[in-house]
């Protein structure tokens, strides 16, 4: 009765049904424009199924855009949601979106609960659909996402960014920066820990080992200089590779720098290293390779010193090696 000659008062007639005339108060929000009305309502009831008759396209139209569809997002994302105070909500309609496969449209939600200021403006699960909705749908949103937020899952969403499927490697690289800094993170270890993740990314995605090197001299943190040591070392840097073990204090890998310092015949480097390394470890391998390189840099000195002082050098064998290679002093 009201519809033809109220149909404000005839949506309300319908809103008091309690669901039972959600048909009829859809169609008469479409056929008189009551989109605003709508959308309250839908955020209101918190009912899925009813999301769907309203955000679910029609079988074959899928491609095909309905303005009145279209109209009544814009009062969901611009109104409707922004003015609720409820996390039920506010939740039902994040999940409303996402079943009816909305990315865009979800971006634009979240953006306005999350960016614009709301109750739920500090919400870890919003933060973080916000993040992993972009990086799925709109990767050029990330960075600035990552720069304005301050409380998701870092590590979690830091590893997505550098998966195979997104290779957002900067976006990653700034997740595990940020989350290093005291501010985010007090406890020294977890700080050291994103450091080294870091760093991570620059050695093992982006492969720009000078980046790496810069940045492990700001953090200056043994564990950081440990794994571009490493990184070094496998790309064939025997002599940087040296320098970050020496400063990592690091001689876990002596075997394969001693290989490599050889194959390089950077002796002069290498007896820092093995000298920094016989602090901590007492093996054959050093105290021989030492004795070799001061024998090669022509120390002469060092190493009448070292042979007469406790070593466990293989004298014998590295005096051979020594007189094959005509290195008789």
């Amino acid at each position: 009765f009201c519809e033809a000659l109220d149909p404000q008062l005839a949506f309300v007639a319908y809103k008091k049904a309690a669901g039972e005339c959600d048909d009829e108060l859809i169609a008469i929000s479409h056929t008189h424009g009551l989109f605003r009305d709508l959308a309250k309502y839908l955020v209101e009831r918190q009912d899925l199924e009813l999301w769907a008759k309203v955000l679910n396209r029609p079988e074959g139209e899928e491609e095909k855009e309905d303005p009145q569809r279209r109209q009544l997002i814009d009062q969901i994302v611009e109104w409707a949601l922004p003015e609720s105070t409820s996390a039920d909500e506010v939740s039902c309609t994040v999940k409303a979106f996402m079943a009816a496969d909305l990315p865009g449209e979800l971006i634009s939600l979240l953006e306005r609960i999350v960016l614009q200021g709301s109750d739920f403006s500090d919400n870890k699960n919003l933060q973080n659909l916000l993040i992993l909705t972009a990086i799925r749908a709109d990767s050029t949103r990330v960075a600035g996402y990552i720069d304005q937020l301050d409380n998701f899952d870092a590590k979690d969403i830091a590893l997505i960014c550098v998966s195979d499927s997104h290779n957002l490697f900067e976006e990653g690289f700034t997740i595990y920066t940020k989350f290093s800094k005291p501010e985010f993170t007090q406890d020294k270890e977890e700080q050291v820990e994103m450091q080294v993740l870091a760093i991570g990314v620059l050695v093992d995605f982006m492969k720009d080992l000078d980046r790496a090197k810069t940045y492990a001299t700001q953090c200056d943190e043994k564990p950081v200089w440990s794994k571009l040591g490493k990184a070094q070392l496998e790309e064939k840097f025997p002599a940087d590779a040296i320098e970050s073990f020496i400063n990592a204090e690091d001689a876990s890998e002596y075997v394969k720098v001693c290989a490599e310092a050889n194959d390089g015949e950077i002796w002069e480097q290498l007896i820092p290293y093995l000298k920094m390394a016989r602090k901590t470890m007492q093996e054959n391998l050093i105290d021989t390779e030492l004795i070799y390189a001061f024998a090669k840099t022509n120390n002469l000195t060092e190493l009448e010193v070292f042979v007469t002082g406790p070593n466990v050098a293989n004298i014998q064998n590295i005096g051979d090696r020594c007189f094959t290679e005509g290195l008789y002093q």
